[in-house]
């Protein structure tokens, strides 16, 4: 999303509620009530789903909270969750009467710009294919080649480079890579070891840092 445009939500939201979440803890769960139109301040969210089995799968990361409350605020008038949302890291959320949200981004809101309706159509767009991406990791291929995949992508989005290195930018279990992949949290170690011993990737305090990224496309 533009910077200008963060910048003006985040003017709109910062005069509501701020909410902190510690790291594991549930933002939502599954069956609640959401009211609220939730912006992140700073932190990172994960979305996922639990089968009959409590298995995890992780639908998408890692800022997914504004666009799901949104779309729940414009196609529900009372809304009851479906998903587990989790605080990744420390989490700081603002929360917004979703009636107060929806009267901020209507045209005839004049002190609302039409590019911020623009710019949160784009992002939800970027969602969607986001959500596709996802799929088109997980779906094909080896054990091997759907890590390799899932944390090609976590470091392209969410990483940083530093001293020629790229880490993702924060602590990746185990368990988070095998709910994304949809694998076994055994297999999944199996396989980033693997990656680890080859050169590939490092693991340093819960961090995954990529050392040869083109190394790993070709896995």
């Amino acid at each position: 999303m533009d910077t200008q445009i963060q910048t003006k939500l985040a003017n709109f939201f910062s005069r509501h509620r701020l909410v902190t979440y510690k790291k594991g803890e549930l933002i939502y769960r599954a069956g609640d009530t959401i009211d609220t139109v939730d912006f992140v301040k700073s932190g990172y969210i994960r979305l996922y789903t639990l089968n009959k089995s409590a298995e995890e799968t992780t639908i998408n990361l890692f800022k997914p909270l504004f666009y799901i409350t949104l779309i729940e605020a414009l196609t529900k008038d009372v809304s009851t969750n479906k998903y587990y949302m989790e605080a990744v890291t420390d989490v700081e959320v603002w929360k917004a009467p979703k009636s107060e949200f929806i009267e901020f981004i209507k045209p005839t809101n004049v002190s609302t710009s039409t590019d911020i309706n623009y710019e949160i159509l784009k992002a939800i767009a970027g969602l969607a294919s986001d959500l596709i991406n996802n799929l088109e990791s997980v779906i094909p291929g080896s054990a091997s080649q759907k890590i390799g995949s899932i944390l090609i992508t976590l470091a392209e989005k969410y990483g940083s480079t530093k001293d020629g290195e790229l880490s993702i930018n924060f602590e990746t279990t185990h368990r988070l890579i095998a709910s994304m992949a949809g694998l076994t949290r055994e297999t999944t170690s199996t396989q980033i070891k693997k990656l680890e011993n080859n050169g590939l990737i490092a693991q340093r305090s819960g961090f995954i840092i990529i050392k040869d990224l083109e190394k790993l496309r070709e896995v």
